[in-house]
């Protein structure tokens, strides 16, 4: 359990997606339909962060380390400075893959 989480209390999660089913199942809220599905898109972002978003980060934080570097600015700095010029290739796939788990999290749809 979550230190935080405290025993029978929902998590994070649960209050995000009780949260998204209300504005769902509300078509008459105060909010307009605009600012309704707002809410509602964010919440989803929210959900997919809480469920994708450690994995995605851990892998990218790995493709990173393949690079020799622990974080982006270490690695733009790299591919400023030529070094992975021989690794082209790869570099091109590792950060598509990173940008790809980005778009799972920010709006899968984009992936079609």
């Amino acid at each position: 359990m979550d230190p935080v989480q405290r025993a029978n209390e929902p998590t994070m999660a649960e209050l995000v997606e009780a949260v998204r089913e209300r504005v769902e199942r509300t078509s008459d809220a105060p909010l307009g339909s605009f600012e309704a599905r707002v809410v509602r898109n964010v919440l989803l972002i929210v959900e997919r962060e809480l469920d994708l978003g450690p994995a995605a980060a851990f892998a990218h934080r790995q493709r990173l380390a393949g690079f020799g570097a622990t974080d982006d600015r270490e690695l733009a700095a790299a591919i400023r400075s030529g070094e992975h010029d021989a690794r082209f290739a790869e570099l091109c796939d590792v950060l598509l893959k990173s940008a790809e788990d980005r778009l799972r999290i920010n709006n899968p749809r984009w992936l079609a």
